[in-house]
């Protein structure tokens, strides 16, 4: 049934909602409230979908009581509305509320006990509790197996959601055979063709993705992509969410070129499916955003942003972890328009959401203080930066390692810092660092090499060593042109100090 048909469906149920006489009819209500519901969450229409869910709530407490399982599921669809809006604080009680009713009602080993769990434990992830939610998955899994079987949809859908949670912990090596059993079961139990296999592919994919495996990452989202295609026709928004994937994943390869009209494409079918101002589609334009961004086009890409920060704002709150990366996004695209005055406020406001989503030592929170400091040099306020840029790569270390993405980004980003400080030595020692790094992690041609090499290149000429400065520009120049489009802001960047080292 399309979501259309759905629509019609629930609508006319919400009329009859309202024909029942409200001492005879209230409970047998009580479906088609929940549906109304349960279609405009799936719309993005949270505003709507929470006081349907609410009335639906106290009319099944009413009907069975507060401790019966239908009042537990009940709890569990409220919190989970709540959750999709970054209302963590208000979600958690109501999961931990049906998670009790549950347990004690159908007992700690039955099934929809572990789906109690499953739902809780999902929570403190989004929360970025790792620790409190992974206990919760392994007991979801340990029950889901023994009730259901170990090859089981269900025993599938929990194990990719642990694999989550461990890949979202850096614990690459324990997520990745969790990630492959459960697209074996997707495979197994609903076939090689079926949606399901598709974003099961995708999830393995992103896993790779993480671990620099791009070359085998890429045939498994192509593989996804006509599953989906194919299953859900091409206009589907499942269709879209692999297309942003795709784009995604070329994106972190460099191929920025082929990635843009997957990211187009991807928009055009969320705006179509799900409507402008859907969650989904701030999502997509957000993306499509940051490539522009990386590309050096900065005058296309921020009324993209701004159109992504304020459908989020709407329709996820001001307070959603989406709005705070999104928030993080228009900041740093502010910052590399040379406009800190305007980036910092906006960093700040990502920053206490990250804090307050995920807590201070979460990687989020660390990498975005990093941007905060930042912008802070690019303000002249120089001791204010050295500390928080010592802060997040101290903090980063602990959380991710030492040689990860984040700490390249907080790496060079300090040594902007040495140059303005004008500790030239230290900032080369950084830049060339950063510049090995980025080798290793994305290889020798891609485009976020350029921005190292051109500030690197900056303090060469500095301090007067025109030869060595004419070989980094020239790496730059020639990842530029080949991997970037005309007359974006790198390019003509590093064209002018050509210009220099040549004059």
């Amino acid at each position: 049934m399309t979501i259309r048909f759905q629509g019609q469906y629930f609508l006319s149920c919400g009329k009859k909602i309202q024909s029942f006489d409200k001492n005879k009819g209230l409970f047998w209500s009580f479906p088609s409230l929940a549906g109304l519901a349960t279609l405009l969450k799936i719309q993005g229409r949270y505003s709507e979908a929470e006081p349907l869910f609410r009335r639906a709530l106290a009319i099944i407490e009413s009907a069975v009581g507060v401790e019966h399982p239908d009042t537990g599921k009940m709890l569990g669809n409220l919190a989970s509305l709540l959750q999709a809006q970054g209302r963590y604080a208000e979600a958690e009680p109501l999961f931990r509320r049906a998670l009790v009713i549950t347990e004690t009602a159908m007992g700690e080993e039955h099934p929809d006990t572990a789906t109690m769990l499953h739902n809780l434990a999902r929570l403190l992830q989004a929360r970025g509790l790792y620790a409190e939610a992974e206990p919760l998955f392994y007991r979801s899994l340990a029950i889901t197996e023994k009730a259901m079987g170990e090859a089981h949809p269900v025993t599938g859908t929990i194990l990719h959601n642990l694999a989550n949670l461990l890949q979202a912990q850096g614990q690459y090596t324990e997520a990745e055979p969790l990630c492959r059993r459960s697209l074996k079961i997707a495979e197994q139990a609903m076939g090689k063709d079926h949606p399901d296999t598709g974003v099961y592919l995708k999830s393995l994919a992103s896993l790779l993705q993480s671990q620099g495996q791009y070359a085998e990452a890429k045939p498994l989202l192509r593989r996804a992509l006509v599953i989906t295609e194919t299953a859900m026709g091409k206009d589907h928004p499942a269709t879209g969410v692999m297309l942003d994937s795709l784009a995604r994943l070329l994106q972190a390869q460099g191929h920025y070129v082929e990635a843009e009209p997957l990211f187009r494409r991807a928009l055009t079918i969320t705006e179509k499916a799900m409507g402008e101002d859907h969650p989904e589609t701030g999502i997509c334009l957000a993306n499509l955003a940051l490539l522009l961004q990386n590309q050096g086009q900065y005058a296309e890409a921020e009324p993209v942003l701004r159109r992504a920060l304020t459908i989020t704002k709407i329709a996820m709150g001001n307070e959603h972890p989406d709005t705070g990366v999104t928030l993080y996004s228009l900041a740093l695209l502010h910052h590399d328009q040379d406009r800190p005055d305007e980036a910092a406020p906006l960093i700040r406001q990502s920053l206490e959401i990250q804090q307050k989503t995920h807590g201070p030592d979460h990687s989020h929170s660390l990498i975005t203080m990093n941007a905060w400091a930042a912008i802070l040099t690019a303000q002249g306020k120089l001791s204010q930066a050295q500390a928080l840029h010592q802060q997040a790569l101290d903090g980063l270390r602990q959380a991710v390692g030492p040689d990860h993405r984040y700490i390249a980004t907080t790496l060079e980003d300090f040594g902007l810092l040495r140059f303005k400080q004008g500790r030239l030595e230290e900032a080369e020692t950084l830049y060339r660092q950063v510049v090995d790094m980025y080798k290793k992690l994305y290889g020798s041609d891609h485009p976020k090499l350029a921005r190292p090499l051109i500030r690197l290149t900056r303090l060469l000429l500095q301090a007067n060593r025109q030869d060595e400065a004419d070989v980094t520009c020239q790496q730059a120049l020639t990842i530029c042109q080949e991997r970037l489009p005309k007359d974006n802001t790198y390019t003509l960047e590093a064209m002018a100090y050509q210009q220099q080292v040549c004059g």
